[in-house]
């Protein structure tokens, strides 16, 4: 009895569903200005999962290490190649956007391979057929 789910968790949508969907709306998205909201959403419905991958923890360390240093190495390389346009800060907004959208392509795709590499990946149900093999 105390191994039972209660009814209400009976239908509940499995976590990859709603990463498929997620990452499926971030591939509509591409190239749009909605991409990285798109990104930003797929990473917030990334969690940790209890007694599996730290998927949450494991984003935001890659976030506030790798894809902080990769933003700070073409902000800085953009500089130093720009030195006029570098004071003007609308040409500094402008980079930051388009600073953001390469981003949202690395971290989506970090978190795609690390749902992968996981064992969380999607996998497509051919078919509900059973077919009997002939001898």
């Amino acid at each position: 009895m105390v191994n039972e789910k209660k009814a209400i968790f009976q239908d509940r949508v499995d976590i990859r569903t709603i990463w498929f969907k997620d990452a499926f709306k971030c591939s509509e998205s591409f190239g749009t200005p909605l991409y990285p909201i798109m990104v930003a959403r797929f990473e917030n419905d990334m969690i940790n999962i209890k007694d599996g991958p730290r998927f949450k923890d494991i984003i935001n360390k890659y976030k506030h290490t790798q894809l902080k240093e990769y933003e700070e190495k073409i902000i800085e390389d953009w500089i130093n190649n720009h030195p006029q346009e570098s004071q003007n800060r609308s040409y500094l907004r402008d980079l930051k956007v388009e600073v953001n959208v390469l981003k949202a392509k690395n971290l989506c795709n970090f978190m795609l391979q690390l749902i992968d590499e996981k064992g969380y990946g999607f996998w497509k149900k051919e078919s509900d057929t059973i077919e009997e093999k002939m001898d």
